[in-house]
């Protein structure tokens, strides 16, 4: 072995590291495992105590040299350069310190942590004029304790990951202290916001007085309570629970639950139960109604079939023909009626949307009545001398007109009936116009309801105006009636008229539909969009529909916690119009039902509130960026 570079200096010889003989304080440093050595510049020789390895727990790992090159065999391989290159940008520098980490390989593998603090410093008994102090710690324990730390704090910090809670530490005074919450989970004020915050400044005083009575009892007693309230953010409410125990002397441990979708599912309970209660009395209603109405055309049919056998004369023959062909005709659309409204009422109706001409169309429709209307009134068509398209269902609408046209010739005995067609500023007006008996004021409202019949007298359901109503519902219309009593009824159908843009010609900026309940969120939003792109807002689904086939947008945004509307009704009804048109769903936050809510009905992708608009932007770009 060379021992021409390290030197172990006896007993006597350790006034080289620490002149006079302060025997005292070397004991107290080598009780923290801190050893002093030295290393001569000139002649290139470190000087150790004897008893290096001792304190410094070496001889324990099997840790032992006599040359720096051995040394350097024991150095973890990952430190050598740098433990290398820390010492000698030091001899380069002159005076001046330097602390450099590095770590030595025991038995077994086991790692031990080191701390070089080296001084340079001037040195007139030196041949060099400068001299290298140094003093060796063993930090292993520190480390491993900072290990253990790191260790917890990341198994802390996946505890809190998989909650889908936010957890506040809340004093007495109900001030927010601190908040640990997982960094993808999206709270409804920023993060540096609500810590240190007053809670006065954000709930209601009902709610800061429920907590407050809340804390003090939990402090108390030391046991924990549960609360649910509500939070108003924006013209939102959002609801919460919170499950708050004592954390020490003067705080608590809130545990916070979004329980929105459990108080929205106990409301669609509660609506469910009462939507069935009626449905039950409704059926009941229907099916004495229907008893009534199926059994008169169906005795009719029997009877004069009876009659038809026994007698000979051949005007009586044809004259019960006719009420037996009358009466299977007002069958047969009983029959219809019930069906249409089985498949409404449960969601099943199947629209087809096309490109339609509506001057076709009333001409048509027109031609499918003129035979049913009496000799004794006038029949008219009032058409358009050009065409006028709209993207509809042709076969509902054409059901629609129909029934109609079939109300006016039911309640109509003299004067005229008329089907046409009018432009309107935004809009096409179809219309059928008569002078029949017309609609008493007080059940003008009420003439789209189920079952709602205003003459007895005439055999029907009662379902058609209604079915009429939801069918001109799903093909993004409305349908109106204006009517005096004893003069006469206008019922008008409004759709949006197609608007044709040539493929050739490029829209300056594309189009977003912005579906949104608050008018605030949405100028927020085209605030941040209308640099590149042309914002249009939609708080109802007539609204909502117009504009999607009147203004045809590239995008669609649709936040699916609105409260006037169901957002799923609006994204199945865009999807039946366009399945290519990308729809984008926004939530409150990212539940996984939420998630499925929306991509069953249609949607492209879903971002969660409250999003970064930049994040919002990104996608937004990535369906409408050289599409």
């Amino acid at each position: 072995m060379r021992h021409e570079n390290i030197y172990f200096l006896g007993e006597q010889e350790n006034d080289l590291l620490m002149p006079n003989g302060c025997c005292d304080v070397l004991s107290v440093l080598s009780e923290q495992q801190i050893v002093l050595w030295k290393y001569d510049i000139a002649t290139k020789r470190y000087l150790f105590p004897n008893d290096y390895f001792h304190i410094l727990g070496l001889d324990k790992e099997g840790i032992s040299f006599t040359s720096i090159e051995e040394a350097y065999r024991f150095l973890y391989p990952d430190d050598l350069e740098n433990y290398k290159t820390t010492f000698n940008e030091l001899l380069d520098s002159g005076i001046g310190k330097r602390t450099v980490s590095y770590r030595y390989l025991g038995k077994d593998g086991h790692t031990l942590w080191f701390e070089d603090h080296l001084c340079i410093y001037n040195d007139n008994s030196s041949d060099s004029g400068l001299g290298l102090k140094a003093y060796t710690v063993n930090v292993t324990s520190e480390r491993e304790k900072e290990k253990k730390i790191k260790h917890l704090a990341a198994y802390s910090n996946r505890i809190i990951e998989a909650l889908p809670d936010f957890v506040f530490i809340i004093d007495r005074t109900f001030r927010f202290v601190d908040v640990l919450v997982s960094e993808h989970s999206v709270l409804l004020h920023p993060l540096e916001y609500i810590k240190g915050l007053d809670g006065h400044e954000i709930f209601s005083p009902a709610v800061c007085e429920l907590y407050i009575e809340t804390i003090k009892k939990c402090l108390a007693d030391s046991k924990k309570r549960e609360i649910e309230y509500y939070l108003d953010v924006k013209g939102q409410r959002y609801y919460f629970q919170a499950r708050v125990a004592p954390f020490g002397d003067d705080t608590v441990l809130a545990l916070i639950r979004d329980i929105g979708s459990r108080v929205r599912h106990s409301k669609e309970l509660i609506e469910a139960k009462r939507r069935a209660e009626e449905s039950d009395k409704m059926k009941s209603y229907f099916l004495a109604n229907m008893s009534h109405e199926i059994r008169t055309p169906l005795n009719a049919i029997v009877g004069f079939s009876e009659l038809i056998s026994l007698t000979e004369d051949e005007a009586e023959r044809n004259e019960y023909l006719g009420v037996i062909r009358q009466n299977s005709d007002l069958l047969v659309g009983l029959v219809n009626d019930i069906l249409d409204l089985s498949r409404i009422e449960s969601g099943n109706t199947i629209m087809n949307f096309e490109e339609v001409n509506l001057t076709d169309l009333i001409m048509d429709v027109g031609k499918m009545h003129q035979l049913k209307v009496p000799p004794s009134i006038e029949f008219s068509v009032v058409k358009l001398d050009r065409d006028i398209f709209v993207t509809t269902d042709r076969n509902r609408l054409i059901q629609v007109l129909s029934n109609l046209l079939s109300n006016a010739i039911k309640n109509t005995t003299k004067g005229s009936i008329s089907l046409g067609i009018r432009i309107m500023k935004e809009c096409v007006e179809l219309f059928v116009s008569d002078t029949g008996s017309g609609i008493p004021k007080d059940k003008l409202s009420l003439i789209f309801n189920r079952f709602e019949k205003l003459n007895d007298s005439i055999q029907g359901t009662g379902l058609g105006l209604y079915i009429c109503k939801s069918l001109v519902d799903r093909l993004g219309g409305k349908i109106e009636v204006s009517s005096e009593l004893g003069k006469g009824s206008t019922f008008s159908v409004f759709l949006h008229q197609q608007v044709s843009i040539p493929t050739s010609l490029k829209r300056e900026k594309k189009i977003i539909l912005a579906v949104e309940d608050s008018p605030e969120d949405f100028h927020l939003l085209n605030d941040y969009l209308n640099h590149e792109y042309s914002v249009l807002f939609g708080d109802d689904e007539e609204t909502i529909l117009h504009k999607f086939m009147c203004d045809h947008p590239d995008l669609v945004l649709v936040n699916m916690k609105l409260e006037k509307v169901s957002s799923v009704n609006i994204i199945e009804c865009i999807r039946k119009i366009s399945a290519s048109v990308p729809v984008i769903a926004v939530t409150e936050h990212i539940h996984y039902t939420d998630q499925q809510r929306a991509f069953q009905a249609g949607c492209n992708e879903v971002v969660s509130k409250s999003y970064s608009f930049s994040r919002l932007k990104e996608t937004i770009d990535s369906f409408l960026k050289d599409g």
